[in-house]
């Protein structure tokens, strides 16, 4: 036990962070996914998603009771978030619709939205190359409001890519690792972490696994990374999520 007014040595600290990365559950943490939507019936994830939404023309919101996913991308982050953070309360908002073919608009308007909503982290495994100010306004607002924002970067080295290249979102890329709880981290690069990305085997909304490759796929990794770190101290994680992440980053779990 600490005496009042004694703060916990950086060992004792750092201690108590890997034990939660190993056996956090993401209890209490809510995590928006800006996707292409949920397949609420592919394995796994019957009833997960507390809420479907889709941004319609002109930045509308749609709800509806049941999630569809024509793509198959945003089912696959959703299934990667419950295997890693199974307790944490997931929510969907649809960006895309039959294509990636999307205007950025739809972006900036979801993640409003999403901001709006007040969800603790947000999963954003897209990106565009314009909208930089829009998104830089998100961004700060999502700040101001203690949300983690958790984004893909672009595939293609080089290639700009908002909103994770902003320095107040965690950007992501994808990597090799032993553990899909092991990560890397980078403080002042233009994308920071490193996760697993690569042949993560997840579903299609059909049912069928498959094995994905991208940042897309790292992303959620993160966020649920992020989500055992916050888990009941939620209001704390905005804060000190970056000096976690350094502190854990390619260190034994």
């Amino acid at each position: 036990m600490l005496l009042p007014g004694v703060r916990p040595s950086l060992s004792t600290r750092e201690a108590r962070w890997r034990r939660q990365l190993r056996e956090g559950t993401g209890c209490g943490v809510r995590i928006g996914i800006l996707d292409t939507g949920v397949a609420d019936h592919a394995p796994g994830l019957r009833g997960i998603v507390r809420s479907h939404c889709t941004v319609g023309e002109a930045g509308t919101i749609l709800t509806s009771l049941r999630g569809n996913d024509a793509i198959g991308h945003g089912t696959a982050c959703a299934w990667i978030l419950k295997q890693l953070a199974p307790e944490a309360e997931l929510h969907s908002v649809r960006i895309f619709g039959r294509s990636f073919r999307e205007r950025g608009e739809k972006l900036v308007a979801g993640l409003a939205f999403a901001i709006e909503r007040g969800w603790d982290i947000i999963n954003v495994s897209l990106g565009t190359g314009g909208f930089r100010e829009e998104l830089i306004d998100l961004a700060n607002l999502a700040e101001e409001r203690g949300i983690v924002v958790v984004a893909a970067a672009n595939n293609e080295p080089g290639k700009a890519s908002f909103p994770a290249e902003l320095p107040n979102v965690i950007g992501v890329e994808g990597g090799a690792f032993g553990s899909p709880l092991e990560f890397r981290f980078r403080a002042g690069d233009r994308i920071e972490v490193e996760a697993s990305g690569i042949y993560v085997r997840a579903p299609w909304p059909n049912g069928e696994f498959t094995h994905f490759t991208g940042s897309s796929f790292a992303c959620p990794h993160v966020s649920a990374i992020a989500a055992r770190l916050g888990q009941g101290r939620i209001d704390e994680l905005a804060g000190r999520l970056r000096t976690q992440l350094a502190a854990l980053g390619s260190g034994p779990m």
